[in-house]
């Protein structure tokens, strides 16, 4: 009742062992729009705080060779001005798996403009491009808004109809996605229709959505 909430994120791989461990390439997709931290919300503390205890939990696991990239998304130079564009979304972090600089990378996070998820599938699904061949490639994209921009267009204030083109450009983005495991996880009040839009558009052998209200 009081908005707070516990975030908890875990992955699997295949079985490794001390020897030969098993690689795992975790991608990780988050929303830093400006109502992740809106009225003093917690939401982008949570999901960093979330983000930090997968990456220990993992690099605690000796036999999980991992790797961390993460993608960030907002809108337009960070404020309400103009359409969206593909520069809506940024690359934090390219695969690399020293835990110090994985963690300074998720604590510098910070929240500001809209919300464009078309960007940051679409940056995401460059990066897999990178990850290892023989890797299991998670991808968890994290979001608390519905979407209000999408490249070429949006206004920051409403949300996509997903009965039109913003949206299924949008949607088409997700299909170009290819992994091993697809996590949706909505943050506060996220609407589940966009959320589970995603999941479903993504090609992936594994995809959940998960609601953190």
């Amino acid at each position: 009742d009081d908005g707070t909430y516990d975030l908890t994120l875990t992955v699997s791989g295949s079985t490794g062992t001390a020897t030969k461990k098993a690689q795992v390439d975790v991608l990780m997709v988050v929303d830093v729009s400006n109502s992740m931290t809106n009225s003093g919300s917690q939401r982008l503390n949570n999901a960093k705080n979330a983000m930090e205890a997968l990456v220990k939990e993992l690099e605690g696991n000796d036999t999980v060779d991992a790797r961390y990239s993460i993608v960030k998304f907002s809108s337009k130079n960070n404020s309400f001005n103009g359409n969206g564009t593909a520069a809506d979304a940024q690359l934090v972090l390219n695969w690399n798996d020293e835990k110090n600089v994985v963690d300074s990378s998720i604590a510098g996070l910070e929240s500001s403009g809209g919300t464009n998820y078309q960007a940051g599938l679409r940056l995401a699904a460059t990066q897999l491009e990178t990850a290892r061949s023989t890797a299991t490639t998670v991808v968890v994209f994290l979001s608390d808004g519905d979407p209000t921009y999408y490249i070429g267009g949006g206004d920051g204030e409403n949300s996509l109809d997903r009965n039109k083109t913003g949206w299924e450009n949008t949607l088409a983005e997700a299909s170009k996605i290819s992994c091993s495991q697809f996590y949706s996880v909505g943050i506060g009040e996220t609407q589940k229709e966009y959320m589970t839009d995603i999941r479903d558009s993504v090609n992936a052998v594994s995809k959940e959505y998960f609601a953190a209200n």
